[in-house]
């Protein structure tokens, strides 16, 4: 006799469970990001022109914007999977995420910016601090991981196994 499963609320409640959101401090990067873009389109009556024409904005922002969403990404398939890559990478987006949000303030607001932008490097300083034996360790692990392979490889070939 075949089992029929339900999919009531429980089973979807327990799938939503399952995934969550990295980090609080990533709704606040993307509100900023959201809050902020709008305004590079406003006319500086000083400078005669746009922040778009004034700065390259298009450069400037999608690059650290790409690698942030990347390390989005990553972060979240690491979540799921426990990784011991984890905190690197969640510190990593963190820092690009707010990244954009420094670019975009250094843009719209220079004093200001300049101000948060000094603030981020302190951070940066202390969050590479914090991670450099993690770091090292994981450098260590990947590389030991890349050897072993080569490793194997090599030892296939030479007894006339298929690579």
């Amino acid at each position: 006799m075949p089992v029929i499963h339900s999919t009531g609320l429980s089973s979807e409640r327990a799938s939503r469970e399952e995934v969550k959101f990295p980090s609080p401090l990533h709704s606040i990067i993307f509100f900023l990001i959201i809050t902020l873009s709008p305004f590079l389109q406003f006319y500086n009556k000083t400078i005669k022109m746009t922040p778009f024409d004034a700065h390259n904005i298009t450069l400037v922002i999608s690059v650290p914007l790409s690698i942030y969403a990347v390390l989005l990404a990553i972060e979240f398939k690491l979540e799921t999977q426990n990784s011991s890559y984890l905190a690197v990478f969640r510190k990593f987006s963190l820092l690009t995420g707010a990244l954009n949000v420094v670019l975009l303030l250094l843009t719209l607001f220079p004093v200001f910016g300049w101000f948060v932008f000094t603030i981020w490097v302190v951070y940066l300083i202390r969050a590479l601090l914090c991670l450099y034996q993690q770091l090292f360790q994981l450098l260590a692990l990947s590389v030991h991981q890349v050897l072993e392979v080569l490793k194997n490889n090599f030892t296939r070939e030479q007894n006339g196994l298929p690579v």
